[in-house]
């Protein structure tokens, strides 16, 4: 069974990273229960090459269960919305039995109210959605996490056990705490929930004079901005993060200005950070480094937040993967810095993995063993994350092929270990293509 977890990359920064704590988490409580590997995915597994669209439309359709993760922003982000809309949809298509089980992490009184004027959240209001708040109270760590956890766990164990058959959500007669599961109605063509899209216009902000002439400094921050803005940033973030690169760079520049306005507002400039992560990863190598350069100047101005030097490390990772031997090499020495500074960010120490994983690629053979070996203690440091672990099959495949003495036969038995530790239809011999005893 397959879980496709849904969420605003904001919101997952905000709320301790809780989209990625649940991908971690889920699996190992349901394999515990069941004695059958449960398949999360979530965006974090996306790799270079691929175009982020239809790989997601692919993995929705891959997916039986859909956890969103929700706040009010949730509601606002064409992305999020087109995402519960193809899962839904899908079931005309394939009559495929689905869950949703979402998760809420803010405004439970506005999400749950069933006669919300908004059709997408009354439709989410009839669901069992899960309240997160008291969770997020103790920072993922205290009892109610647990319950959160051990709560969901039951849940997808019900719909393995009993998977149910897909309906159109009414409201219940009584007071159901039961998994509910939604289908749109086959009476007539499924009507899109996303509003019909408005083309985007470029937008020249006009300050007050006040703030204009206003230099934030140490005694005296700079104006912050309004609900609306933070709600324009994450829209141009949704447009940077969905658009070909042409329409990427004009979401990014409209982030520039509201950077400009609101210099010293930590959410704005994460939001310009993600956008220029995905300008990074789009763009060609030139103009990837002009974004990576503007990446390094935020994270120079917020030293000690951890979400935006995560993003410097995802677009030094797109670096690595684009430029030749010696500035790869730059590039991991700077992801090394980044996991030295955040040792316990496991997504940081993933970048770095992915860092490494490029340069086993380009590398000879010398340089190649000692990435693989960092490789190895990264790994060991976060043994249960199957990303880090393919990256370091990755590297181990690379040494594989320019090592002909006896180190090749032990990087084989490691490919070996961690192919049967993953298994699965995303496990590491179907991404990587491996077979056994072709290695």
């Amino acid at each position: 069974m397959q879980v496709f977890i849904s969420y605003r990359r904001p919101d997952n920064a905000t709320y301790h990273q809780i989209a990625e704590r649940l991908a971690d988490e889920l699996p190992v409580r349901f394999e515990a229960e069941t004695g059958t590997t449960l398949e999360v995915f979530i965006d974090r597994d996306m790799r270079g090459g691929e175009r982020w669209y239809n790989r997601l439309e692919r993995e929705i359709d891959s997916s039986g269960v859909f956890i969103p993760v929700l706040t009010l922003s949730y509601f606002n982000s064409e992305v999020c919305l087109k995402e519960l809309e193809w899962f839904l949809n899908k079931t005309d298509q394939t009559s495929r039995r689905l869950t949703i089980l979402p998760i809420v992490l803010a405004a439970y009184d506005e999400i749950t109210n069933r006669s919300n004027p908004n059709p997408v959240i009354a439709t989410v209001a009839h669901l069992n959605c899960r309240d997160a708040r008291p969770a997020l109270r103790d920072a993922l760590q205290g009892a109610a996490w647990a319950r959160l956890m051990d709560d969901l766990t039951k849940d997808l164990v019900q719909v393995w056990k009993h998977p149910p058959t897909a309906q159109v959500p009414t409201p219940p007669s009584s007071q159901s705490t039961q998994t509910a599961s939604v289908k749109p109605p086959t009476a007539a063509p499924a009507k899109s929930i996303i509003p019909p899209p408005v083309a985007p216009r470029p937008v020249q902000f006009a300050p007050p004079e006040a703030e204009k002439e206003q230099t934030p400094s140490a005694g005296r921050p700079g104006p912050q901005p309004s609900p609306a803005d933070i709600n324009r940033a994450q829209s141009l973030l949704d447009w940077a993060v969905e658009a070909e690169l042409a329409e990427c760079r004009e979401a990014v520049t409209e982030l520039r200005q509201l950077t400009t306005r609101f210099p010293d507002s930590q959410d704005i400039n994460l939001g310009l950070a993600m956008g220029l992560t995905s300008l990074a990863f789009e763009a060609e190598l030139a103009e990837c480094r002009e974004a990576v350069t503007e990446l390094r100047r935020i994270a120079t101005r917020f030293p000690d937040s951890q979400d935006i030097n995560r993003e410097l490390a995802i677009g030094l990772v797109s670096l690595t993967i684009k430029t030749e031997l010696a500035e790869c090499r730059e590039a991991v020495t700077e992801l090394r810095q980044l996991a030295t500074r955040f040792p316990d960010s496991q997504g940081i120490n993933l970048r770095l993995a992915m860092g490494l994983a490029s340069l086993t690629f380009k590398a000879e053979l010398a340089e190649c063993r000692e990435a693989v070996t960092e490789l190895r203690r990264i790994a060991s440091r976060f043994p249960d994350d199957p990303e880090i672990s393919f990256q370091l099959a990755q590297g181990l495949i690379d040494l594989t092929k320019k090592d002909r003495t006896a180190e090749r036969s032990q990087a084989i038995t490691e490919l070996r270990q961690l192919a049967d530790r993953f298994p699965g239809p995303k496990g590491i011999r179907v991404r990587l293509g491996i077979r056994f005893p072709n290695y």
